[in-house]
């Protein structure tokens, strides 16, 4: 997913959101599925016991009472699982790549490492589900102390994985400057004449090297 307009805490003047990723959504489907176990259990909890009342004296304020506070339960879950996916986020952009995991509804850790220290990046797909449906993970290897970065259970990973290494190449031509020649240093040189006889100052002599001794042999 690209954007542009996306915008995150900390992010730098001038700085641009290229890929903004998730984990597959088909990965919350085994959380989702024990919220709505959950959620239903206290329904048919309540069916079955407003059947046994002959015999078993519960108020029926107590049994909603009980379903409705088990209810909130699951829908909380589900709610906190919602925002665990969608607080995970996984960005590129025109100078870093950043990681942000969220622990919790209070515990965030955020990694990140500039472009020019990506050395590479591997995808893996694991499993029967990752293989069917294609999605996995993405490693990034960096250099200096932010150390490799994942990308996990991301959609179509071998794409990403190539828009990714495009978009480093891109940038390290684009930021590497080309050595100087000589015509480059013999034109900075001048220039430098240029500005000391325009301001009065004495050219630079450059004294002829020592001429060889000649000794006698021992």
């Amino acid at each position: 997913m690209a954007t542009k307009h996306y915008t995150f805490k900390g992010q730098k003047p001038g700085e641009e959101v290229v890929l903004l990723l998730r984990r597959h959504w088909l990965t919350q489907l085994k959380p989702l599925g024990f919220s709505l176990i959950v959620c239903l259990v206290p329904l048919a909890l309540w069916f079955w016991i407003t059947q046994q009342l002959d015999f078993i004296d519960i108020p029926g304020q107590y049994i909603w009472g009980a379903a409705l506070v088990w209810a909130a339960f699951g829908f909380f879950f589900i709610i906190y699982n919602y925002l665990d996916w969608y607080m995970d986020v996984y960005m590129v952009t025109n100078f870093r790549i950043v990681d942000v995991t969220q622990n919790g509804l209070f515990h965030r850790t955020v990694g990140e490492a500039p472009l020019d220290h990506v050395q590479d990046a591997v995808y893996e797909i694991k499993g029967i589900w990752p293989t069917i449906l294609n999605y996995g993970n993405i490693i990034i290897h960096t250099s200096g102390p932010s150390g490799d970065i994942m990308f996990e259970e991301i959609a179509h990973p071998q794409d990403v994985q190539r828009l990714l290494l495009d978009h480093v190449d891109h940038y390290k031509d684009a930021n590497t400057e080309a050595p100087a020649t000589a015509e480059d240093l013999l034109q900075l040189m001048l220039d430098h004449e240029r500005q000391n006889l325009a301001s009065g100052k004495k050219p630079v002599e450059i004294s002829p090297p020592p001429a060889k001794l000649n000794l006698p042999p021992a």
